[in-house]
């Protein structure tokens, strides 16, 4: 991955991230890669649960201290895709409460250079959804960590 490319997916995730925390649902559609939308039940389903996901964010009055891409592991082929699993940390807090969440972004830039995004945290429960997704990805990657814990000072 070359650094433009590093760059722009770290303006994109501050994109994405900001988005998610101002409660505009439709940049993070656009940017979020179709192989999500059928575990959700289509866009359209994905479109409500992110809408109510938003507005449950704005209501716990969660705020953003901190979101960092770290260094990016390289391409893998999907397809006729590039896949890439870049590790991130990010500081939250609610109220008084800080809460440190360590996950990974998963960049998959298409044939037009164009990047869309899955949130890493999504296979917390399940990662296997992610050879799911792309089969050709290959079976012997290890996925960065993938923990949020209360921060205590």
């Amino acid at each position: 991955m070359s650094e433009d490319e590093f760059t722009l997916i770290q303006e994109d995730s501050n994109i994405m991230v900001n988005a998610m925390f101002e409660g505009n649902a439709d940049i993070f559609i656009q940017k979020t890669h179709p192989a999500l939308f059928p575990y959700l039940g289509g866009k359209e389903n994905f479109t409500t649960f992110l809408d109510a996901a938003l507005t449950e964010i704005r209501q716990m009055d969660l705020k953003l201290i901190k979101s960092e891409l770290l260094s990016p592991k390289p391409y893998y082929t999907v397809g006729k895709d590039l896949l890439a699993i870049i590790p991130r940390i990010q500081i939250m807090q609610i109220q008084e409460q800080k809460i440190k969440s360590v996950g990974f972004l998963i960049a998959v830039k298409d044939q037009n250079n164009q990047f869309t995004y899955l949130d890493g945290s999504g296979l917390k429960n399940d990662p296997k959804v992610l050879w799911e997704m792309f089969p050709d990805l290959p079976k012997n990657i290890t996925l960065p960590a993938n923990t949020t814990e209360m921060i205590t000072e």
